[in-house]
């Protein structure tokens, strides 16, 4: 399967940034690097929103207990 081509910048056009068409097929090691900040910050990203409804529920609780 040849991978799909990468848009950097995707989100430029709306700052009227250059978006580059990167091929990927011809930079294994681009993908891979691409693919695991992605991952990275999907688990950063989903420890942050799982942090913030624990306090969110502890505050429910704390409210709910001193009612």
């Amino acid at each position: 399967m040849v991978p799909a081509p990468f848009y950097a910048g995707a989100l430029a056009h709306s700052n009227g940034l250059d978006c580059t068409l990167l091929d990927t097929a011809d930079d294994p090691e681009l993908l891979d690097s691409l693919r695991t900040a992605v991952r990275t910050a999907r688990i950063k990203v989903l420890r942050m929103v799982n942090t913030q409804l624990i306090e969110l529920y502890w505050a429910i609780g704390q409210g709910v207990r001193l009612q």
